[in-house]
């Protein structure tokens, strides 16, 4: 039998403190089952809620862009399965006041997102981001969340 996914979460100091009380990030729990639905078996990954200020500062260090990101994903540096995830709520929970939605299924969009991107998946292209997107909608639809691109679709 294989091995489920392994997946490490911790929380920075003052990460949650920046966000609205109906706006906090998920549990351990509910992260580990979101990223599970999205991992391969045996895929070591790292979480951490970061400040606003920590992830300006691995958005510019790593991708050269000078504000805090959503969600930073970092493939394994040995090429395996897995890697790091760092996420911002008061990002997360801006965008999905911004896009009125449950601030829940955004924090699980990124988290979805930010695995698929430690599995290779990219949009950099319409036909990769197509099928990126296809993969969220898939996994959301696993954990009985609705597809995050349906207004586009529309």
């Amino acid at each position: 039998m294989t091995a489920a996914a392994a997946i490490a979460v911790s929380r920075a100091g003052g990460a949650a403190a920046e966000t609205e009380a109906d706006a906090s990030p998920p549990s351990a729990a509910q992260v580990r089952r979101i990223l599970r639905a999205a991992l391969p078996a045996g895929a070591k990954v790292a979480v951490r809620f970061v400040t606003a200020a920590a992830s300006r500062e691995l958005n510019q260090r790593y991708l050269a862009k000078d504000r805090p990101a959503n969600v930073l994903a970092f493939p394994a540096e040995d090429g395996g399965p897995g890697g790091d995830i760092a996420i911002c709520p008061a990002v997360v929970a801006a965008e999905a006041k911004q896009c009125n939605v449950p601030a829940f299924e955004r924090y699980a969009h990124l988290l979805v997102h930010a695995a698929l991107h430690l599995q290779g998946f990219e949009h950099e292209t319409a036909a990769a981001a197509r099928r990126m997107e296809a993969r969220e909608a898939e996994v959301m639809a696993s954990l009985g969340l609705p597809d995050p691109w349906a207004a586009d679709k529309a």
